[in-house]
């Protein structure tokens, strides 16, 4: 499967090159933080070691834990993301929020990650800063 025939993983474009594709390749910047939210779930869902650079490049380097990349290549390499749904983002040109709920498999169990990420804008770009997770909102799904 090729980029122009592969869906786009993070729901909203038809095509992964037609949708978050260039913003992954760094062909172009995310027009919003809504857009590299989603383009960031597509990182981690590809897990290419481009998927994971461009997670590295799009997360402000004030904010980095140490060994993130480490912990992003075993995150991409144990987890299966299933699907994205944004349940709110706003921005007023220079921060913004997006909050989302990312389904997965991890040990062959279904999950949910919510998170409200943060978001800031730099010399053009759109970078995540931080993310706050409610504890009763993630983890196995049940039912």
């Amino acid at each position: 499967m090729t980029a122009d025939t592969m869906t786009c993983p993070c729901g909203l474009g038809p095509s992964l090159s037609s949708c978050c594709g260039p913003i992954v390749e760094g062909v172009q910047a995310a027009p919003s933080p809504e857009r590299l939210m989603r383009s960031r779930y597509t990182a981690f869902q590809l897990g290419t070691p481009r998927a994971i650079d461009y997670l590295l490049e799009t997360h402000h380097e004030d904010f980095r834990q140490p060994n993130l990349k480490p912990s992003l290549e075993s995150t991409c390499k144990s987890i299966t993301w299933t699907g994205l749904t944004i349940v709110e983002s706003s921005e007023d040109g220079h921060t913004g929020i997006v909050e989302f709920i990312a389904t997965f498999d991890h040990d062959e169990e279904a999950h949910q990650l919510q998170e409200r990420s943060s978001f800031v804008r730099e010399s053009g770009k759109w970078l995540y800063t931080t993310g706050e997770l409610d504890p009763a909102k993630n983890g196995p799904v049940v039912g």
